[in-house]
């Protein structure tokens, strides 16, 4: 599960990384919580925002921010089939040397025995049961259901309302839309976008699209 204050109790220091849509998501789960302190966002567009959030520059200033102290980082730029920008951010935030927290809402619902990886979002509502594992850098977004028994590899999204059951397989990079539906024990292949509103009843194999019933 997601570490939550550090070893002398205190509240961790994150920086946000990017302001779009999925950034204000991620703030209201933070801001519900006592693990961590939002200490601002990097983006190179946006100047001001209504969250109460203080954009403190673009991301060249990420080195700085590291250097003053602040070693923790949450990248909150989403995307829906193109993780281009999410997964270079990821990746200037990992050379710097930032460590990822991963963000549970309060209202999500995370059996015990489920591992998680790194810089993991779970959203509003969102329900995971016993033995799933999660990969790193994926996000199980709002009302998202992950059923028993579920493998979902790195750099997923699971979209809101999308619904997993028992026993599925899902490869890197993989995008589920939103109020998908998924048959217990099928495989979904590397790279592969599940349309909004899919059933999916058989395998899909890696880079593939698909939408309807499969």
């Amino acid at each position: 599960m997601n570490d939550k204050k550090d070893i002398m109790g205190i509240m961790k220091r994150v920086i946000l990384i990017g302001a779009g849509g999925y950034f204000s998501a991620v703030v209201d789960s933070i801001k519900t919580s006592t693990e961590y302190e939002i200490v601002g966002v990097t983006d190179p567009v946006v100047k001001g925002l209504q969250s109460g959030v203080k954009v403190i520059g673009d991301d060249s200033v990420l080195e700085k921010v590291y250097n003053d102290g602040v070693k923790y980082a949450f990248v909150t730029v989403g995307g829906v089939g193109d993780y281009t920008l999410r997964n270079r951010l990821i990746n200037l935030a990992c050379d710097i040397g930032f460590s990822f927290v991963n963000v549970i809402d309060k209202t999500a619902s995370i059996a015990e025995n489920v591992t998680l990886g790194q810089m993991v979002y779970v959203g509003k509502n969102a329900a995971i049961n016993p033995g799933v594992t999660v990969g790193d850098f994926s996000i199980i977004n709002t009302a998202a259901v992950v059923e028993h028994g579920c493998k979902i590899g790195s750099y997923c999204h699971i979209a809101p309302a999308a619904a997993l059951a028992g026993d599925i397989t899902i490869e890197n990079h993989v995008h589920i839309g939103i109020n998908a539906t998924l048959l217990q024990g099928i495989s979904i292949g590397e790279g592969s976008i599940v349309g909004a509103g899919s059933t999916v009843l058989h395998n899909v194999l890696p880079g593939k699209k698909v939408y309807g019933v499969v």
